[in-house]
């Protein structure tokens, strides 16, 4: 059997403390490419996790003699590191392969095992923490990038319109004194009664909502309302996304305030000329 560089790489921890089995289970383990370090007692198991960061698995067996049991020993050593953690054992009692359960979600085999299933079942164990890690560095990397933004970003359910996460730029741009004060709310509560057009904002809000959702993204400019009264405009980019069959939308706002006031401003100057202009061509048409 031809072993992989990665299976070399691999080191396990063997808890069990019955020597004969020990010796049984790290001749199969390492026939199959792995490297082993044996724990006899729960109190030891523990101490070599502490003290071994290069271990890569833990199979642990249940009853382990006087003092501290498989399971105690388990549950310290997940509360400390984030490793995939296998139980051996003779029980098949339900309620036993129940507890296990509930502390780890990697594997249970019973002994007298075909040497198949356990090198299959540590296959599979370290498929699933592979696929966990990847997912926990995604979420760090996305929880990175949404709460340190300067940018509001908002996620809406699109039953009830309500936010049901946003970032700490998107509470002081709204108004708000913190996260949880804003989650909950829709977008209604945080708008002004009408937008540029005089249409209601209630209106209008759904009309863009509904783009997003058949369009997948639509970008528009927005009048929104604090809670204090202060008006502020944005260019809000509306995005629909699925997650876990359910639909949500996502949107970033860019605070356009000042260049809003800058356009009133520049319409309140130049009005007045097409005014006077439009006065003199009609003086000329009476002439």
């Amino acid at each position: 059997m031809s072993i992989t560089k990665e299976k070399r790489q691999k080191l396990i921890l063997l808890v069990e403390d019955n020597s004969t089995t020990a010796f049984i289970e790290t001749a199969l383990l390492e026939k199959n490419g792995f490297k082993v370090i044996c724990a006899n007692t729960g109190e030891a198991a523990v101490e070599f996790v502490l003290r071994s960061p290069d271990i890569n698995l833990v199979l642990m067996d249940i009853n382990l003699g006087d003092g501290m049991d498989g399971i105690d020993a388990a549950k310290i050593i997940l509360k400390t590191r984030d490793i995939p953690l296998i139980f051996l054992s003779s029980h098949t009692e339900t309620e036993i392969i129940e507890k296990t359960e509930g502390i780890t979600s990697y594997g249970y085999v019973v002994k007298n095992f075909v040497d198949a299933l356990l090198i299959a079942s540590i296959k599979m164990a370290f498929r699933l923490f592979d696929a966990h890690m990847k997912e926990k560095e995604y979420q760090a990397f996305r929880s990175r990038i949404f709460e340190n933004s300067t940018l509001p970003i908002v996620v809406m359910e699109t039953e009830k319109y309500r936010f049901i996460d946003c970032n700490p730029a998107a509470a002081t741009a709204y108004g708000y004194s913190s996260v949880e004060e804003t989650l909950g709310k829709t977008p209604f509560d945080v708008s002004a009664p009408v937008q540029y057009d005089k249409e209601p904002s209630s209106d209008k809000a759904v009309k863009f909502i509904k783009s997003a959702m058949a369009e997948g993204c639509t970008v528009f400019e927005w009048l929104h309302k604090r809670p204090d009264g202060t008006m502020w405009d944005a260019e809000v980019h509306l995005t629909h996304f699925r997650s876990e069959e359910k639909d949500y939308l996502q949107f970033t706002l860019i605070d356009i305030t000042s260049r809003k006031r800058i356009e009133e401003e520049l319409k309140k100057k130049i009005n007045p000329y097409f005014n006077e202009t439009s006065h003199i061509k009609k003086s000329l048409l009476l002439i």
